[in-house]
């Protein structure tokens, strides 16, 4: 990627950052789901010392375990997904962006860390088109064709959340242009 376009080499520069950030967001999750593993005994042990006053505590305590088990796959598959990414980015393989485009999807949910690096994520490998230019376009075409097989309710709720998150990117991307823009220095 020698070309004379700043664009380009600003997004070369972009991926470089982003494929150390994923490897080292993935070592993070992998040593976080060994954690969970050995000491989910010890979890184990103290959700259950908060359930002497419940009726039914086995109950509870076999949800604890589905849901525990359930953070160990995650954190292990984005962990192992982040790794992946970030070598393919870095690699400069085609396969990077979409699979750091869904590394950073399930690094959302992360706070702080995954949050920030799948926001990072999303700005750099997502089209801006998609929030500026074309954000009621999507909008209505997710109404239209993607929330008809929704309930009602459940699609009202969706379509509430889809909408408030490309508006924020779009006031996000307008932000940016305005702080990077030549005149505001």
């Amino acid at each position: 990627m020698s070309s004379d376009d700043p664009g380009a080499q600003s997004l070369s520069g972009h991926l470089r950052i982003l494929g150390r950030c994923w490897i080292a967001y993935g070592a993070i999750r992998l040593i976080m789901a060994v954690f969970l593993v050995v000491y989910s005994s010890t979890a184990a042990l103290m959700f259950g010392a908060l359930l002497n006053r419940v009726p039914d505590p086995f109950t509870l305590l076999g949800v604890f375990h589905f849901l525990y088990t359930v953070m160990i796959i995650l954190s292990a598959a984005c962990g192992i997904l982040g790794l992946v990414a970030g070598l393919a980015l870095l690699a400069g393989q085609r396969s990077g962006r979409a699979l750091a485009l869904l590394a950073g999807f399930l690094s959302l949910s992360n706070i702080p860390l995954g949050t920030t690096l799948g926001i990072y994520t999303l700005v750099v490998l997502l089209p801006s088109s998609v929030a500026s230019n074309k954000s009621h376009a999507a909008l209505w075409s997710l109404r239209t064709n993607g929330l008809a097989r929704f309930p009602p309710f459940l699609g009202g709720q969706f379509l509430a959340v889809t909408r408030s998150a490309i508006l924020s990117y779009s006031a996000f991307e307008m932000m940016c242009r305005v702080t990077t823009s030549p005149g505001s220095l």
